[in-house]
């Protein structure tokens, strides 16, 4: 197949476009075969590129527009479009500029102003919420049999603790007593500090150690023996955070990524279904299912080799 151009012609052609001094839109700058290339396309796909409008652009330009009509020519004659791998990258091409061209027109949708950023904030309060923790540190004393013996003695190691001065002496006193004493490996060698608990939240400690540890109110208090089926326990509070509410100064980027996330997820949603609308799609789960239900043969079992014969 022959590219049916002149090249004098053409560069003169192309010099007379970059000049803009009225060049025909229309005017042929190239045919391939029957099929034309005119100067209003070529100049259209040098601006697409955002390339300058000079001749040698053009010119390069206008050879890969020749190539590829010369190729749609070519794919037409060997009858391409029949051909699987040559559909499949046709219809995927056809997707991807259909969903491109469907979210172009929703873009704005994707701008997330001030007020909506607030609006959100507003909304989802418990989101941005910290809520009420304790840091507290505590004694694990493991049951025995003697139940009333060993709670009398935790009563007065916590007698112990109470006259201590609150501070570096009572923290202190706690600090030993929980290595000497302290069945919870964890914590026994950091003076039985077992960091912060949270109202609500999932611990390992029972329930009545915890809450007898949210009952205490100021950094240095003391429970009494909290007894469970277990273990007998003494508690210091270290300190307490209260309730806090981030900023939205803090958190306005967080909310703009997910207000946007959440946007486009939503476009796409909408088109996938714009790309389906006026078309009927229906699915066969029975065929679907009979893909799956064909099974293997199982292979012949063989029988072990027997004696061999003398």
């Amino acid at each position: 197949m022959k590219r049916h151009i002149k090249p004098h012609a053409t560069g003169l052609l192309l010099a007379f476009c970059f000049s803009l001094s009225g060049c025909d839109n229309g005017a042929v700058v190239a045919k391939v075969d029957d099929e034309k290339i005119t100067a209003e396309e070529l100049v259209a796909e040098v601006n697409r590129r955002g390339l300058p409008l000079q001749e040698t652009v053009l010119q390069q330009v206008l050879e890969q527009m020749i190539d590829r009509s010369a190729a749609a020519i070519k794919a037409d004659a060997l009858e391409l479009m029949d051909e699987p791998d040559f559909q499949r990258a046709y219809r995927t091409l056809a997707l991807e500029t259909l969903q491109t061209r469907f979210q172009a027109d929703w873009d704005a949708e994707l701008t997330v102003s001030e007020t909506d950023i607030k609006a959100e904030y507003d909304r989802d309060q418990s989101r941005y919420t910290r809520p009420e923790q304790i840091r507290v540190a505590l004694i694990e004393f493991e049951a025995g049999h003697e139940r009333a013996a060993q709670l009398e003695q935790v009563s007065t190691l916590q007698a112990q603790l109470q006259a201590a001065h609150v501070g570096d002496e009572r923290d202190q006193l706690f600090q030993s007593l929980a290595v000497q004493h302290s069945a919870d490996r964890a914590s026994r060698y950091r003076g039985g500090d077992v960091g912060f608990l949270q109202r609500d939240e999932t611990s390992r400690w029972p329930a009545p150690v915890t809450n007898a540890a949210f009952a205490l109110t100021h950094d240095g208090d003391l429970s009494a023996p909290v007894e469970t089926e277990s273990a007998i326990y003494l508690i210091k509070l270290v300190n307490r955070r209260d309730a806090f509410v981030e900023p939205l100064q803090s958190v306005r980027g967080d909310i703009r990524q997910r207000l946007i996330t959440a946007r486009f997820d939503a476009l796409k949603a909408r088109s996938k279904e714009k790309l389906r609308e006026d078309l009927k799609v229906r699915l066969f789960p029975a065929a679907i299912a009979a893909i799956g239900a064909e099974k293997v043969a199982p292979a012949a079992i063989q029988s072990p080799p027997g004696p061999a014969l003398n």
